[in-house]
């Protein structure tokens, strides 16, 4: 019998590969579980030392229910998800993934940034629509004169912010910061 238990929420079929290659010099049993109600949530954290990955199982009935759980890691930037008053009323450490995926994430909204201000959907629709006329589309302003307003200036929003720098007119941001990393 392994000496921990770390029950992995999330797809069935995912293989694990950077959980088991993280672990594999410890005395771990990694448990794939994908509950489908709380209850049985409740039952697979029950003696779980670490609970881990994605899923909406995080909440108080299910964290009160891990007896032996010492830490609560999710697989998202932010944890507003996890009930972290209950984790910390029984000790249990929470973690994130803070700045995972932030360069692929941070690419997407540039590219929507750009093909929004480009008027690009709307282009799209109207040529599969057959009703394209290039003067209808003209002038459309430059970029250089928009400012661009980022919500949150976190691992994400950073990013964003570092690659429209660029931008010759993009200079000025407008930022908010959220305490909960989210």
């Amino acid at each position: 019998m392994a000496k921990f238990k770390v029950v992995v929420f999330g797809r069935e079929d995912d293989p694990l590969t950077h959980e088991k290659a993280a672990f594999g010099d410890l005395d771990c049993e990694i448990v794939q579980a994908n509950p489908k109600s709380e209850g049985e949530a409740m039952e697979i954290v029950k003696d779980a030392d670490a609970i881990m990955g994605g899923g909406w199982w995080q909440n108080d009935r299910v964290i009160n229910a891990a007896d032996k759980c010492q830490v609560l890691a999710v697989y998202s930037h932010g944890f507003n998800h996890i009930d972290v008053e209950a984790c910390t009323s029984k000790g249990i450490i929470v973690t994130n993934g803070a700045g995972m995926c932030a360069e692929e994430v941070s690419n997407q909204a540039v590219a929507f940034l750009l093909a929004l201000n480009r008027q690009v959907p709307w282009l799209n629709s109207r040529l599969k629509g057959g009703t394209w006329d290039a003067g209808a589309f003209r002038p459309k302003g430059t970029i250089d004169e928009e400012t661009l307003g980022v919500i949150g200036f976190g691992n994400i929003g950073r990013a964003v912010a570092r690659k429209m720098s660029g931008w010759r007119g993009w200079v000025h941001f407008a930022v908010t910061w959220s305490p909960t990393g989210c």
